[in-house]
């Protein structure tokens, strides 16, 4: 990691984004901007992200990822600003001529505290930024277009998390490290294994998820299972699709093909060619 802007940006070399569909193409679209909390807030915080494009002249680009089981904060004067709850579908958004946003994205489980009620009764919503913080979303927008240096909206974050500390979780540290488990290891592929490395039952996570995360464990088990999948075709690996199907835990490459497909849109052979390097 380097530092820049008083904060520590977080390279794309020592760890890359996951979850953008076609990832070679669309990063010669955008510049995507990944800063370090503070130190105070890193429990809380994974990292923020700050995207920036420049594409007059060039025509719209539409771009797509999967989102994460998480929680964000955003500043977008013009696609729209406020708190925006997992997103279980994929999540499209359209670039055009130039702009930034900037988003807080939050470690699994650790927003409940902030939001102060279930997770799952924001998930698939946004809500006004006003409604959790005190301080209205076109506040943010205008201090946002104020600065010299969009990045310098990280700062403006974290004074209104300050201000709203939530008391220590120990069930949404627990609930994160549930959630890392799942993200770090690729063959942890059913809540029954999740129960048995966790030492609670698979009830207990369900009602655990759905309070902290906002879903289902299965649920999470599934999406990462995806961005994994979606990360091996970016990489173009010589791997074959049931291969691949098989080491994500899928019975044959017809139940992996189906649930890709519903996800993405696309089927993996597909995907796959459309994902190679274009040029700019």
């Amino acid at each position: 990691m380097r530092q820049t802007l008083d904060r520590t940006v977080i390279g794309h070399d020592q760890s890359p984004p996951r979850g953008l569909l076609n990832k070679a193409r669309s990063l010669q679209k955008f510049e995507l901007v990944r800063l370090a909390p503070s130190e105070d807030l890193a429990a809380y915080i994974e990292h923020f992200w700050l995207v920036l494009w420049d594409l007059r002249g060039a025509g719209p680009y539409t771009q797509e990822n999967l989102p994460h089981p998480t929680q964000h904060l955003v500043v977008d004067p013009v696609g729209g600003t406020g708190i925006f709850g997992l997103q279980r579908a994929k999540f499209t958004y359209t670039l055009k001529d130039a702009g930034a946003v900037i988003g807080t994205k939050f470690r699994p489980g650790l927003f409940r505290g902030f939001l102060g009620r279930s997770m799952d009764t924001i998930t698939d919503k946004a809500v006004p930024i006003g409604e959790v913080f005190d301080v209205s979303d076109a506040t943010l927008d205008q201090r946002f277009a104020a600065l010299a240096d969009p990045a310098g909206m990280a700062d403006e974050v974290e004074t209104l998390l300050r201000r709203r500390m939530p008391a220590p979780d120990a069930r949404a540290l627990e609930v994160s490290a549930q959630v890392a488990l799942i993200a770090e290891t690729r063959d942890l592929c059913s809540v029954s294994a999740l129960a048995r490395r966790s030492g609670v039952s698979a009830r207990t996570l369900q009602r655990q998820f759905e309070s902290y995360v906002g879903v289902g464990p299965k649920w999470v088990i599934d999406r990462y299972r995806m961005i994994e999948a979606v990360e091996a075709l970016n990489r173009n690996e010589e791997l074959s699709l049931t291969a691949l199907a098989h080491a994500l835990g899928y019975f044959d490459q017809a139940h992996f093909s189906k649930a890709f497909l519903a996800l993405t849109g696309k089927t993996p052979s597909h995907y796959r060619r459309q994902a190679a390097p274009a040029g700019p």
